[in-house]
């Protein structure tokens, strides 16, 4: 049986991102910031558990973040 971690698959919606960086706060390594472009990027998803993904996805203030 395959961990939650391990079957996720996230989308950032870097067209509606913001840069707020609460992704990044909420589940380092798993969401990077790019720094020349001001928005937030997926990283390493193994960086961090799924319920620091799932907060990070809840946290964003434009909904840019989506876990399938």
């Amino acid at each position: 049986m395959s961990s939650p971690e391990q079957a996720i698959h996230v989308i950032l919606d870097q067209s509606i991102c913001i840069g707020a960086g609460n992704c990044v706060r909420m589940a380092p390594g798993a969401f990077v910031f790019d720094k020349d472009r001001q928005i937030a990027d997926v990283g390493d998803l193994s960086a961090a558990e799924f319920e620091r993904v799932s907060l990070a996805e809840r946290s964003c203030p434009t909904g840019a973040i989506y876990i399938e």
